[in-house]
């Protein structure tokens, strides 16, 4: 049986493509993301010419910059009060990009002098002036977190170029290392709760999102014009990425092996960043130890999404939260983070392979502090960094060697064993106690 197709209906096309127009040209203004992009391109081609002309001759382009992202500030809040949300946000997003300095005027001021830093002082503070512009603009209530992830992250971009200057390779990476790392660990550990006078629906949620993502790229691309033009290695990013990664570890064990594979990978590439990659393994297991990611499902309820959304009214959300590990597991990652911690400063300048020779003062501090723990928790766990310093100090000296021919390694063997059986039989004695009940 053949069916009959009806035939195309001119009108509903018309109708459609009436509708999209509509969406495209009134709805979602194209004029303001072209004036910002018209802007943006203007100012990277007087650029050019006048950094020819005069270093200081980009300073203007800078102020340049500083009052469109003023003005679009401006814009944002005089729609807003007009309730033109959508043209609002879409202003108040552009501002958010002129925050991440796309003109790259950060790194002129740090090849003009004292002109240059007293440039990047300014920016700075025009910087928080304008994030706290750009929150009262759109009536938003923002937490502590929520500026000081941002203020981070224009602390690094201002400060960082000034310090490159006349530092020689290892200390631009390592700088620029644990900067990527204290913004990452600040956004990733922090709740960053933003809440609007009005209520979020989907699309201030997406917003939000947009805005993070925003920002997170323009510091990368900073980050990358670094490695390009300022010499600063690429490994800066692998490392902090690494450890960062550790937020959404959900075991333990799955956290020291991020751990102990960043360090160890950083021993064999780039021994001289050995020191900084351990201080940020000791920031890590502390996170862990006190903000482990806690899960939970809230209930999140908006008004009807707008268009191409979800059709859901009720929207069920997955908050991700922070509590103390466990106690016993806390334990051990803060013993951790004290052996990170005494790595660190072991390793401090040190630009070879291997490990440096032990320093008593050091070995002692670390020994002392490990003893205070192991007596005031009652547990075992506090020694093993003593432990290993001091077979590590053993073989340095000469007084622990490798077993040699048959009979050697068959006695350590043989003692190895032993040893084991005695811990299992005291580990077996002391969980027997526990459950033991009260005489």
């Amino acid at each position: 049986m053949s069916t009959l197709e009806s035939p195309p209906d001119p009108t509903r096309d018309e109708d459609a493509l009436r509708a999209l127009l509509h969406r495209w040209l009134f709805e979602h203004d194209p004029v303001y993301l072209l004036s910002a992009m018209l802007v943006l391109a203007g100012l990277w081609l007087v650029s050019r010419d006048m950094a020819e002309v005069a270093a200081l001759g980009g300073l203007g382009v800078g102020m340049i910059a500083e009052l469109y992202a003023l003005a679009l500030i401006g814009g944002a809040a005089f729609l807003w009060r007009r309730h033109e949300r959508r043209a609002a946000v879409m202003l108040a997003l552009l501002a958010a990009i002129y925050q991440c300095d796309p003109t790259l005027q950060v790194e002129l001021f740090s090849f003009v002098g004292p002109i240059g830093i007293a440039a990047s002082g300014g920016w700075i503070v025009l910087f928080v002036v304008k994030l706290v512009a750009l929150a009262r603009a759109l009536e938003l209530r923002v937490s502590r977190s929520a500026l000081i992830v941002p203020v981070i992250g224009a602390l690094g971009l201002a400060l960082l170029p000034q310090l490159f200057r006349g530092s020689a390779l290892e200390l631009r990476t390592s700088l620029t290392m644990l900067w990527l790392f204290a913004l990452g660990a600040a956004a990733l550990w922090t709740s960053r709760r933003i809440e609007s006078v009005r209520g979020l629906d989907v699309r201030g949620r997406r917003a939000l999102t947009g805005t993070w993502a925003l920002w997170a790229a323009g510091a990368l691309a900073h980050v990358t014009y670094w490695c390009a033009e300022l010499r600063v290695s690429p490994g800066a990013l692998v490392a902090a990425a690494t450890l960062l990664a550790t937020r959404w570890a959900p075991r333990e064990r799955e956290v020291w092996g991020i751990a102990g594979a960043a360090l160890a990978g950083t021993m064999l590439i780039a021994p001289s960043q050995t020191w900084c990659v351990a201080l940020m393994v000791a920031c890590v297991l502390v996170l862990r130890a006190w903000r482990a990611p806690d899960a939970r499902v809230e209930l999140v309820r908006a008004p009807r999404p707008p268009y191409r959304s979800i059709d859901e009214q009720d929207v069920h959300e997955l908050a991700v939260g922070f509590a103390p590990a466990p106690q016993i597991a806390r334990r051990r990652l803060l013993v951790g983070a004290l052996a990170s911690v005494y790595l660190a400063l072991w390793t401090f300048d040190h630009h070879v392979r291997g490990l440096p020779p032990h320093e008593l003062v050091l070995d002692v501090a670390l020994a002392v502090l490990c003893v205070i723990a192991a007596r005031r928790w009652r547990a075992w766990t506090p020694l093993a960094p003593i432990a290993l310093t001091s077979a590590h100090a053993a073989v340095e000296r000469g007084w622990l060697v490798a077993p040699r021919g048959s009979f050697e390694w068959g006695a350590a063997s043989i003692a190895l064993g032993f040893a084991l059986l005695a811990a299992g039989l005291a580990q077996a004695a002391r969980r027997a106690r526990g459950l033991a009940p009260p005489g």
